[in-house]
Order: C-alpha cells, then structure tokens, then sequence
C-alpha cells in the first residue's frame, strides 16, 4: 500500500517502507509547497515526477497526509496558497482519502491548541471544506502509537485513489502547466511577478530621484533592491518555465538527470576502485616493510639479550671484586681498630699504674704531714715562747700557723692533690679523650710528687 505525507521540513522525497497488520506500506515522505528553499514549480514538479510515474507503473495510492503544526498562530497569505495548489493537486474525488493531521501538540498550551483547531475546522477556506468533502482532521502526539493509528485508519479502509494530478498528465496527457495544480502554481507566479514587477518600476522612479539629487549613497542602495527584484522576477520566470513539461518529458529529465549521477557514480565507483587498489598496493609494501622491521627488531631483541647477560656476567664480576675489596678494607680497618684498641689499653695501663704511684705518694705525704704536726707540736710544747709577729713574706720567720722549728725554714704547708679517681678502659667511649685526660691527671700527679719531694727533703 503507498502513502503519500507531505510535511514542510522534507527536502526530498524519501520512501520508507514497513510491515503494518501483516501488510506492506510504503511511506512516501515528500516537501511541502510552503518550503522556503525550493520554489513551489520545483516542488510540483517532484511531486507531479513521483505521483505520474507510480500511477504509470501500476502504483495505487491509499492515502493521503498533511501534516500542519498547531504552534502555527495564524493562517498566512501564503498558507493560503499552499492549502489551495494542495487540494488542485488531489482533486475533489480523492479529498476522503486525505487526513489533516495538526502536530506539535507538546510544543503548545491545550486551550491554544483547541481554538486553533477549532477555527481551523469552522474556517472553509481552510480545512471546513475539505472536511464537508470527506477530509478527516486528527491530533498526532508525536509517538508511535498515534502514527500507527493515523496509518490504520487508512489501510483500514481497504480502498485506493487515484489523484486528480494522475488523472489529467497520465491519463488526459496534459502538460504540467495545464493540469489544475500546475495553473494554480502558475498563477501564483504570476501574481508575485506582478507585486514584484510593480516594486521595481518604484525604484526606478526613487532613481531618477535620487540622480536628480546626486544622492550616491541612496543610488547605491537602490540599485542593490533593482538587482534584488529583478533576480526574482528571472527566479519566476524560470519557475513559470518549469512547469512548461510533460509526464513523458519529466521522466526523459528525470532519467537523464538519473544517467548523469549514474555515470558520476561509476566514475566514483572506478575512482575509488583504483583508491582501493592504491591503497591495496600500499598495504602490501606496508606488510612488506612490517616484516623486514619485525626481522630486523628480533635481531635486535636477541643481540639486547646477548648484550644484557654480557653485562651481567661484567657486573657480577665488578661486583664480586667491589665485594672483596670492601672484605679487604674490612679487614684492615678491623686491625688497625685492635692495634688502636691495644695502645690505648696499653696507655689506660700505664695512667693505671701512674695512679697508683701518685696515691701511694699522696698517702706518704699524707704521713710525713701527720708525722711534722706530731713534731711541732712536741717542740711547742718543749720550748713556749711569746706569740709570734705578724708574718710577712719579706721577714723572716715562720709562716702563720707554723711555729718556728730548729734547723728548718719556714714555708707554706705542702700541697697535696687529691687523689684523681681511676678510669677504666671503655671501647665504647671516645678513646682520644679518655688518653688526654689521663694525660692531664697524670701531670697534675707528677707535679703534686715532685713537690711532696721537695718538702721532704
């Protein structure tokens, strides 16, 4: 079954075709004559090519769609004309097969929407008659469901028909221009060729105008709206010679027209065969060239692999000598540390044993001290005298707090160090300051004994 549905935002005519109730429907979807980048000769005579040509062939239509969107606010000059080439291109007798479907209902409030559609149903010049004649006015909600039902209603009726433009250029032999369609058009053209014929000759007069006063700028832009009128008057005229065709003479351009992209097409089709076979050839050098890279890159992976234990076997032998000489170093260090470990037990000995000296030295002084007291105290209790004069260093005489005593002089009472107490060896302590402070109690030891000795003799 072949539907035709003429919308405004088609461009081409497109078919599609599907499975509806176990039967065939083939959609022809086709632009509008409200397209504004196609003049409405141009539209009519796709039309009139596609509808003539299935006609011809034996293709019986079952319906008609016009789709017409609610958000539209008002019915146009130009609507107008749309609505009236549309009902010359069906025809009276075909007008109960056609479905006005109004769209776009999501896109406007449900009140708007129901007073346009009210006023589109009441209005005759619009849809009132179309419906008197058998039209039938439905809502698509834009989903599936309401498409298919739109559908259904008129595969339903089982019925087919055959438009008034099939009629007059397949079965009158008409000529485009002739048939009802083609002198609507046709006047349409006419009409605008006259509006814009008579804007033209208003240009001409500001013109002169505006030469009269040497106005450039004004000039300027009038020429610029003479060259626009008249690019739309040869526009019309071309439109006006379009519809000068046949049915036989659309199918001869149509398949002229066809040949030509057919030939383009196998020009394209050879052009991209010998891309392809190009490309082919590459690809082969390409694999050609991956094969000797992938040969010489395994040449390359087993010399790395060779290079890679080479160097291990270099840097486990670098290794094995950093290993020993660090053993090496070791063990010198670990000698020198006991030779320095022995001296300095060897001297912490000797400062031990130069500690002793200096106590047992300290402990005889300690007793020829105790010895003197002993003795000047006998000879002060043997030979009392009167409270000696006061001492100076300068007179003789004993110091203060030593009486004076036969056969000896007076000096101060010797000094006696106290005993430095004794350090052990430590290997955890720093060895060079334990020496230098044996060292420096061991001369203060020595300077104590010497003096002692003086005293003594």
């Amino acid at each position: 079954m072949l539907i035709i549905m003429l919308t405004s935002e088609t461009k081409e005519i497109q078919a599609y075709t599907f499975t509806h109730n176990n039967r065939t429907i083939h959609l022809i979807d086709t632009p509008g004559f409200d397209d504004t980048n196609r003049s409405d000769s141009e539209v009519l005579r796709d039309l009139a090519f596609y509808l003539t040509s299935s006609y011809d062939n034996g293709f019986r239509l079952t319906g008609i769609i016009y789709l017409h969107p609610i958000t539209a606010t008002r019915m146009t000059g130009s609507a107008f004309k749309n609505l009236r080439t549309f009902r010359k291109l069906c025809g009276r007798e075909s007008m109960s097969s056609v479905i006005m479907a109004t769209t776009m209902w999501d896109s406007e409030s449900a009140a708007v929407g129901d007073k346009r559609e009210v006023e589109l149903k009441e209005t005759a010049e619009w849809w009132g008659d179309m419906m008197r004649e058998g039209s039938r006015v439905v809502r698509h909600s834009n989903d599936h469901h309401s498409a298919m039902n739109i559908i259904s209603h008129l595969v339903d009726r089982n019925t087919t028909t055959v438009l008034g433009l099939q009629k007059e250029m397949v079965d009158e032999k008409r000529s485009l221009e002739n048939t009802e369609a083609g002198r609507e058009v046709e006047s349409e053209l006419v009409k605008e060729r006259q509006r814009f014929e008579r804007q033209l000759e208003l240009t001409r007069k500001d013109m002169v105008e505006a030469i009269a006063n040497n106005d450039k700028k004004h000039i300027e832009e009038i020429a610029k709206e003479q060259q626009k009128f008249e690019a739309k008057i040869q526009a019309i005229e071309k439109g006006r010679e379009e519809l000068h065709t046949t049915m036989e003479k659309l199918i001869a351009e149509r398949e002229r027209v066809h040949k030509e992209e057919l030939a383009k097409y196998d020009q394209q089709l050879h052009e991209s065969r010998e891309a392809r076979e190009t490309l082919a050839g590459e690809i082969a050098e390409m694999k050609q060239l991956a094969k000797k890279q992938a040969a010489q890159m395994q040449r390359h992976q087993e010399q790395h692999e060779i290079n890679v234990e080479l160097l291990s076997v270099l840097a486990l032998e670098a290794f094995k000598k950093q290993e020993e000489q660090a053993a090496k170093t070791q063990q010198k260090m670990a000698a020198e540390m006991r030779a320095r470990e022995s001296a300095l037990k060897r001297k912490l000995e000797k400062e031990k044993e130069l500690h002793e000296r200096q106590m047992r030295m300290a402990a005889d002084q300690a007793m020829i001290d105790r010895r003197r007291e002993e003795q000047l105290r006998a000879e002060q209790q043997m030979f009392p005298s009167s409270p000696p004069p006061a001492y100076s260093p300068l007179s003789p005489g004993p110091a203060p707090g030593y009486p004076p005593y036969a056969g000896q002089p007076p000096y101060p009472p010797p000094f006696s160090p106290p005993p430095a107490p004794f350090m052990p060896m430590n290997p955890v302590v720093d060895y060079t300051g334990v020496v230098a402070a044996g060292a420096a109690l061991g001369g203060v030891g020595l300077a104590g004994a010497a003096l002692s000795a003086c005293v003594v003799m």
